[in-house]
């Protein structure tokens, strides 16, 4: 639910060649967690992920962190 999480949104959800619509944040930051930013809301950290990908049928899932490191990263694949 950073600046790059807002930025990526903002193009998804204005765009609808895009093919797309961003449902929600996940952000480990709890002073985050439960906010709605752009309208978007952030509903929980990572260990929320799967919960999130069945309750709304995600089929994608879009990493906005430059600095995630490369276990996190493969923890989400195996998602």
């Amino acid at each position: 639910a950073g600046e790059n999480g807002r930025l990526i949104a903002k193009r998804f959800n204005s765009d609808a060649s895009c093919g797309a619509k961003v449902v929600g944040f996940i952000d480990d930051d709890q002073k985050k967690q439960g906010a709605v930013i752009s309208g978007i809301p952030v509903f929980g950290g990572l260990s929320d992920l799967a919960l999130r990908i069945r309750a709304h049928e995600v089929s994608q899932v879009i990493v906005a962190v430059a600095t995630l490191p490369g276990e996190v990263l493969r923890e989400i694949v195996q998602i």
